[in-house]
Parts: C-alpha cells; structure tokens; sequence
C-alpha cells in the first residue's frame, strides 16, 4: 500500500487485501476533537506489516512517541516539499527524533497499541509549513482499484506497506 501525492492531493495506493476501517471525519465524542482526525487502514488476515518510506524526497522524524490513551508507538515525519505525516498504533516505537528517511527506508510495523480496537495503521496529514498541531490535518483522498497509480509521474509516493512482510518478519 503507498501514500501518494496526485494532482495536489492526498491518494492511498492500497494493499490488495487492505480496508479502511475508519475514515476521516466521523463525528464521535470519544475523539477529543469531536471527529476521527485520520484515516485507520487494517490488512486483513494479519498484523505487522513493515511501513516503509518510498518517496524522492527524503523526510525527517520531527516527532515520536507514546500515548497509551490514543495514538500508541507514533511518529511524526516531515517531508523535503513540508509536508507532515503522522502514522499512530505502530508495533515498535519507530526512528529516532532526527532520523533522515531515504527511499526504502523502514518506518515501523502496524500494530495496535495506544487506544485500538484491532492493528491497523492511523495516518494523518498536517497543515503544510505548520508545526504539527492535534487535530488540524487534511482530509485524505483515498483511490482505490485501476483509479488508484502505483507511482506518480513526479515520484511523490510517500509511505508503503510491504506486502511481503507479516508478524513473523522482523
């Protein structure tokens, strides 16, 4: 599954056996915000898929963390082109505050820690040139099937879910 940028916005390059079990935006008093401030995206059949950063640009770990109450093992990245991601409920706890993300590099493993339900990975994206602030993010576009590229012509992919990876690698 990749996460890419099309057009100006946000595209999700799925998994074949991907679902999105949340979307942005639904309204719930459980959210501190009041709505889901992400997306959630579980791969059926299994947990601990390796999340991998797969874009030209190179991005930097500003933010990492626990929060047994919401987000789990989370980092916040921020691209070359200043755009922010956060990606919540990871099994591990993810790169150190500094690391330099190259193409290919690993991110993390979906897990299902902090306040979940099941794994799954919950991403979100931040307002551009912004410092991460809860609850003021974008709203994702999500592409699906033939709709969905597996690499933009500008090589703007952002993250990738192996699809070769499960709880029993790495």
């Amino acid at each position: 599954m990749s996460l890419a940028n099309r057009n100006g916005r946000t595209t999700w390059v799925p998994h074949s056996r991907a679902k999105v079990t949340k979307k942005y935006g639904v309204k719930d008093s459980q959210y501190s915000a009041g709505h889901h401030t992400g997306t959630d995206i579980a791969i059926q059949g299994s947990s601990g898929q390796k999340i991998i950063w797969a874009p030209s640009v190179k991005g930097k770990v500003v933010r990492r963390g626990y929060d047994p109450n919401g987000y789990g093992n989370y980092v916040v990245i921020k691209s070359e082109n200043n755009r922010q991601w956060l990606l919540a409920h990871m099994r591990n706890p993810g790169p150190r505050v500094g690391t330099v993300l190259n193409q290919g590099d690993k991110i993390g493993n979906i897990g299902a820690t902090g306040n979940v339900s099941g794994p799954h990975l919950h991403l979100e994206e931040g307002k551009k040139n912004s410092p991460w602030v809860y609850g003021e993010v974008k709203k994702p576009k999500l592409l699906f099937g033939s709709e969905a590229p597996t690499r933009t012509p500008n090589g703007h992919t952002l993250v990738s879910l192996d699809s070769q990876s499960n709880t029993q690698n790495k």
